[in-house]
């Protein structure tokens, strides 16, 4: 979108951040940027660019192998290391937009100290939530600015009215790292299936699937077609993650017109108000979590009130909003 209004956008694409003597990372990355270089756009059926938007594969993330501009931005702390210690005045801005919550609320002591000193360090900082900024100012950094996440909204929509849905419909997203709280996802699928037997439908999505019970359906690595089919099909749909720097599925399903039972993971503070737009419960809570889809699955008017709300209510979170607050920062 910054491409679509004029700017000139090159994505630096390395092999490392700083440099790596780790052989299988090696071949794993020679192999992607060689396949990206032929094809000179990213192998990812999930995402698409303009075609005036670069790329440039570089081995690592030194000074001299960036291109000169006015801008560079940083998007991970792994990126934001080497680009805050550059020396020379090759941009006229450095920033770093941050979305770590989930991760620095996880890290080991050391990468969570080498992930605070980015948060202190030159770099003029976006944060992409509220928890996100209250972390970082906790660690003794400043924020420039909010800038939230944005929905595509031409592919997330309402395709089933709300009130056409079966109350009993619920999904829920996986992931693999335990703070997404899949454990607690599958102990509150197994109560809710005690308490409404073989009429209960619980469906899940997710790049890698884990040990589900037999009786939940899996979606492998959706298309976003697929995903917005997922979302419209389900009348529920719950996160049950510890931390979320934002919690992009929430989010989806919400903009679907699925009602939301989310944990009080942190991201979702930006856009899960209890009894208005979603139900909230403590994180690692599954019997709570339970007790909140039972509620939304025998409450109707409940149901349909979260989720009309939260539909309307998630548009404020768009694109075009988040780019041109964007380009009014850096411009």
């Amino acid at each position: 979108m910054l491409a679509a209004i004029g700017h000139d956008v090159t994505i630096v694409f390395p092999r490392y951040p700083i440099g790596t003597n780790n052989v299988k990372a090696y071949v794993r990355t020679f192999i992607w940027s060689t396949l990206i270089r032929i094809k000179n756009r990213p192998l990812i059926k999930s995402y698409s660019l303009r075609n005036d938007v670069k790329i440039r594969l570089v081995r690592n993330l030194g000074e001299s192998a960036l291109p000169s501009g006015d801008v560079v931005i940083a998007s991970a702390w792994q990126t934001a290391e080497p680009i805050s210690v550059y020396k020379r005045q090759k941009f006229k801005k450095k920033l770093y937009i941050a979305y770590d919550y989930e991760h620095f609320m996880t890290a080991s002591k050391e990468t969570k100290e080498r992930i605070a000193r980015t948060y202190r360090s030159n770099l003029t900082i976006i944060a992409s939530s509220t928890i996100v900024k209250e972390t970082i100012e906790s660690q003794g950094g400043t924020v420039a600015a909010l800038i939230p996440c944005g929905i595509d909204f031409d592919s997330f929509r309402i395709d089933i009215h709300p009130a056409s849905r079966d109350p009993i419909t619920i999904g829920f997203p996986v992931r693999r790292e335990s703070f997404k709280g899949v454990a607690d996802a599958i102990t509150a699928a197994n109560l809710l299936r005690s308490r409404y037997g073989e009429r209960l439908k619980i469906s899940a999505f997710g790049s890698h699937k884990v040990d589900l019970p037999s009786w939940i359906t899996w979606l492998k690595y959706p298309t976003q077609c697929q995903l917005r089919e997922f979302y419209n099909n389900n009348a529920i749909f719950f996160v049950p993650s510890h931390f979320e720097g934002w919690g992009l599925p929430g989010c989806e399903a919400m903009a679907c017109g699925a009602a939301l039972v989310t944990t009080d993971n942190g991201g979702c503070r930006d856009y899960a108000i209890n009894l208005e737009t979603a139900l909230v419960t403590p994180p690692m809570r599954p019997d709570l979590l339970a007790k909140a889809v039972a509620e939304l699955i025998e409450n109707d008017d409940l149901r349909l009130s979260i989720a009309l709300t939260g539909s309307h209510s998630i548009r404020k979170f768009n694109w075009s909003q988040s780019t041109q607050r964007l380009n009014e920062f850096i411009t």
